[in-house]
């Protein structure tokens, strides 16, 4: 056995029955098996967080999208138009700000930073897989690229009419919705520009897990085949500004008028027919997702910290004792030694 200390094994050498070996490891596998379970305790997952912008206000809105419960966030030194809305996956979000023409950063746990400074307003913001920043500028026609710090600013494509939205595909090809001309155009990584779709008057687009293209128009969510052609998926009760999913694969859409849509995806089947998720938002014309975290085993710092966990040892500790006051009564009195007397 792998528990053997010195001195309790004794009666196996004298053949007598060891009256502690019993209980105490009884006692040595209960202490084991609380210890691997209070390791192994799960931190609970956090839910993704949806925020919204009002794009003439200085307003930040963030759902809890299980529960659907909202707070305001009010950013009044800070904000003058949410004008682009992302996050980097490391619970940062980025915000474009229309008035001062910045890229804002917060952090989580509150504090914010000018991450870059722009010389026009941006609109929607995408991340590439390298952690470069894409900003469209709808008045300006152009699009630029930050890097991660962003301390670099790089022209990535001009002459684009009015890019409002982008997303990466799966194999990192750009996709951007132009406002003005309502096509929907594609950019490999040297930024040379082909047309992917046309006669939708494109808002919005992102990207399903799967790599699917959803469009949003006025009133209407299209949805692409894996072959590149468009079929209608949805007919909203508004305009489609913003489209983004979560990480359970529901389809958040706003409207740009203070209303938040959400197409639940129940067992795996995206519902074509939207629920109301928010309203009374301003202009909320962009939102994101910031993803949730997973459930995962504690350290043992904080399964200690359990009061079950602590109960159970105290149990333990009081069973040991009485063990060892149960030896103390049984085991027999030391032998004397005895001699014989010469005559």
């Amino acid at each position: 056995m792998f528990f053997e200390f010195h001195g309790l094994t004794a009666g196996r050498q004298t053949g007598k029955q060891n009256v502690m070996s019993t209980p105490f490891r009884l006692a040595i596998w209960l202490t084991t098996f609380t210890l691997a379970a209070g390791l192994w305790q799960q931190v609970p997952a956090r839910a993704d967080l949806l925020f919204a912008g009002d794009d003439w206000g200085n307003n930040l809105y963030e759902f809890d999208t299980q529960a659907g419960q909202s707070s305001k966030v009010v950013y009044s030194d800070q904000l003058h138009g949410v004008n682009g809305l992302t996050s980097d996956g490391n619970g940062n979000l980025f915000v474009s700000d229309f008035g001062s023409r910045q890229i804002l950063k917060f952090t989580p746990d509150g504090n914010y930073e000018t991450f870059a400074q722009l010389d026009s307003s941006g609109g929607g913001l995408v991340f590439d897989r390298d952690g470069n920043l894409f900003v469209p500028f709808q008045w300006a026609g152009r699009i630029d690229e930050l890097s991660p710090d962003g301390h670099t600013d790089t022209v990535f494509a001009t002459n684009q009419g009015a890019p409002v939205q982008l997303a990466f595909d799966r194999v990192g090809n750009l996709f951007a919705a132009d406002q003005k001309s309502g096509l929907v155009f594609k950019y490999d990584s040297d930024g040379t520009r082909t047309t992917f779709a046309t006669g939708l008057k494109a808002n919005a687009l992102t990207f399903d897990s799967k790599g699917t293209l959803f469009v949003g128009s006025w009133r209407t969510v299209y949805k692409f085949a894996p072959g590149g052609s468009p079929k209608v998926y949805a007919k909203g009760p508004k305009s489609a500004t913003c489209l983004v999913f979560d990480s359970k694969g529901n389809l958040f859409s706003a409207d740009g008028s203070g209303d938040v849509y959400e197409f639940k995806n129940k067992s795996g089947v995206l519902a074509t027919k939207p629920e109301l998720f928010a309203t009374g938002l301003g202009h909320d014309y962009f939102i994101t997702v910031m993803p949730g975290s997973l459930a995962s085993p504690s350290v043992l710092v904080n399964a200690l910290s359990s009061w079950i966990l602590w109960l159970i040892l105290l149990l333990l500790a009081g069973a040991g004792v009485g063990c060892w006051l149960y030896w103390r009564k049984r085991r027999p009195p030391p032998a004397t030694a005895t001699g014989t007397e010469r005559g």
